[in-house]
Parts: structure tokens; C-alpha cells; sequence
């Protein structure tokens, strides 16, 4: 929860992606549940980072950050996830006092290392496919489940995406999948950075292009004025 709440996501969207991707403090795009613009937990909130991170010490029964064992960071060999890799590293250094080093890999040994779990911390990201929340938790129900890289279950979240499965009132199931978020964020075994987007140039006389929730681009409709 420190190492997720000390990150400053509009400054990473606003040097590096410059694609006005919106900052992720949910795990859910908002174009599935549009209140997580907001999310659960302000962006770059550094003093409770620090509050967090004190508690994980005293857990730990360590008195500063700099008795901490150093920690890595892996992600596959792009210039824009290093550069996204070396933000944070200095983010965590600077706010938490945190020692980290990086690890590059090429995508099919970064993919091995995560896969098998060896990793502390590691670089990810996941397009839907589909327009539903359920596409989003449903990789984190099971710890074995073949896209859950993180080791996490919780019986209770495992609960609410079956009820979900069955309940045919669409408000309710819409409420069972945002009460599971609320159980994945309140564990944090991710900490979200930032929601994708997807960028075009458009003519201002072309009208009615549909775009979906997934970035599908429709002519169906679209005409020149």
C-alpha cells in the first residue's frame, strides 16, 4: 500500500505516455464502472504512503525504511517501461527512502520469471475483452488462476464474482462486482498506474463515429457534415 500510494501517476502520464491516459486508483476502467475516475485512494498521496509504510516496518519489527533488503523491479525491455520503471524507482527512493534496482528482461524471459513467480515486484498490463467489469477481477479469483501472477485469493471476493455469475437484476450484479473491487483494492495485491487510451486524429466535419467502451472504432453511422 505504501509502494502504491507514493507513485505519482499524473506526472508519469503527463513526461512519459503523453497519451492522456487517466490515472488508475481502481483496478476496474471507468468506462465500466465510471465513478473510478475518482478511485479508491487519491493520487501521489505520499504522507499516507509513509503512514503505511511505518506500519509495514513495525510489522516487520524494522525501525526506518533503510534497514529494508533492497527491492526489485522487473519489467520487459521497452523505452517506455523503463522509462515508467525509472520514474517510480526514484519516486519510491525519494518519498519512501526506499532502495530499488530494476530488472530487464526480453518479453519471453520477463513472461517466464513472472509466470513462475520469480519476481518481488513486476510490470503488467491487460486489455479487455470484453465491456464488463467481470473481465477485469474474474483473473484474480483463483491464486493458481492462469493470469493471477500475484499468489492472491480471498474467499469472500471468490464469493461475490459467483453471485455475480447468476444474479440476472443488472444493478445488483453491477453492485456484487463493485463490492469485490472494494475487497481487491482494500488487499492491493496490484497497485493500478494508469488506464489506457487510445489516440486518433479526426477530421471536425466527420460526425457519429462510435467508439466503444474497448477503443472498437464504428463507421457505421458516421457522416461528413
Amino acid at each position: 500500500k505504501a509502494l502504491t500510494h507514493a507513485i505519482n501517476r499524473d506526472s508519469i502520464i503527463n513526461n512519459i505516455t503523453q497519451g492522456e491516459q487517466l490515472p488508475a486508483m481502481a483496478i476496474v476502467p471507468p468506462t465500466m464502472f465510471p465513478e473510478n475516475e475518482e478511485g479508491y485512494f487519491p493520487d501521489n498521496d505520499v504522507e499516507t504512503a509513509k503512514e503505511f509504510l511505518n506500519k509495514g516496518l513495525e510489522e516487520l519489527g524494522l525501525s526506518d525504511a533503510s534497514e529494508l533488503p533492497e527491492i526489485k523491479l522487473s519489467y520487459n525491455t521497452s523505452e517506455a517501461h523503463q522509462k515508467i520503471a525509472q520514474a517510480i524507482q526514484d519516486m519510491w527512493s525519494e518519498n519512501l527512502g526506499i532502495n530499488v534496482t530494476l530488472d530487464n528482461a526480453e518479453w519471453n524471459v520477463f513472461l517466464d520469471s513472472v509466470n513462475s513467480g520469480d519476481f518481488q515486484i513486476a510490470r503488467m498490463g491487460w486489455l479487455g475483452d470484453f465491456n464488463d467489469a467481470m473481465n477485469f477481477l474474474e483473473m484474480y479469483k483463483d491464486a493458481d488462476g492462469g493470469n493471477n501472477n500475484t499468489g492472491w485469493e480471498d474467499p469472500e471476493f471468490q464469493k461475490l464474482l459467483e453471485q455475480s455469475q447468476t444474479e440476472t437484476d443488472a444493478e445488483k450484479r453491477q453492485q456484487l462486482l463493485k463490492d469485490a473491487e472494494a475487497i481487491f483494492m482494500e488487499a492491493m495485491p496490484v497497485a493500478p498506474i494508469y488506464f489506457y487510451t487510445n489516440n486518433w486524429v479526426k477530421d471536425d466535419n466527420l460526425n457519429d463515429v462510435f467508439v466503444s467502451g474497448l477503443g472498437d472504432v464504428q463507421f457505421k453511422w458516421a457522416h461528413f457534415e
